[in-house]
């Protein structure tokens, strides 16, 4: 698997759609995005997408100018996993990654377990990212058959991206 911080820039664009209703295989998606209070044109912080749902690791008080100071000494802070769901209206630059079989209670359950502990030297919001999208076992495409059938024959309306 390519590093995600490669799969962002050189991927294409795609405006994400929701999954089919009763989709055996949810789209993953991840965008950058300027880190909370920071310049707009300095995109550091990494979301992943879900389905409807967003993942991100933040730091618990992500405004608080000792957090930042902290980090940037390369100490540890508390952090804070963010679950979204998403507005279909929602638009920003996500890219696809790939599809998923998981569900999104799935994915979510997981990423609550990660250390809460962020440092930019170890844990932070693109190994959280990673984590996230290593769990979901991503795939490239959609298979030509549905889930559950093994011997290859019915036919599944491919997802669009």
């Amino acid at each position: 698997m390519r590093p995600l911080w490669l799969a962002l820039p050189l991927s294409p664009a795609v405006t994400p759609l929701p999954p089919p209703a009763g989709a055996a295989y949810v789209p993953v998606y991840a965008r950058t995005q300027p880190l909370i209070g920071g310049p707009s044109f300095l995109r550091l912080h990494v979301l992943v997408r879900h389905g409807l749902t967003t993942f991100e690791f933040i730091p618990a008080r992500p405004r608080d100018p000792r957090a930042a100071a902290a980090l940037l000494l390369g100490q540890a802070v508390d952090g804070r996993v963010r679950c979204a769901h998403v507005r279909l209206a929602e638009r920003g630059s996500w890219r696809l990654l790939g599809y998923s079989r998981r569900q999104s209670a799935e994915v979510e359950a997981f990423a609550r377990r990660q250390p809460s502990r962020l440092s930019l030297l170890s844990n932070n919001c693109w190994t959280f990212a990673r984590a996230v999208v290593e769990f979901a076992e991503l795939c490239e495409s959609p298979p030509d058959t549905p889930v559950g059938d093994t011997q290859g024959e019915g036919e599944r309306e491919p997802l669009r991206s």
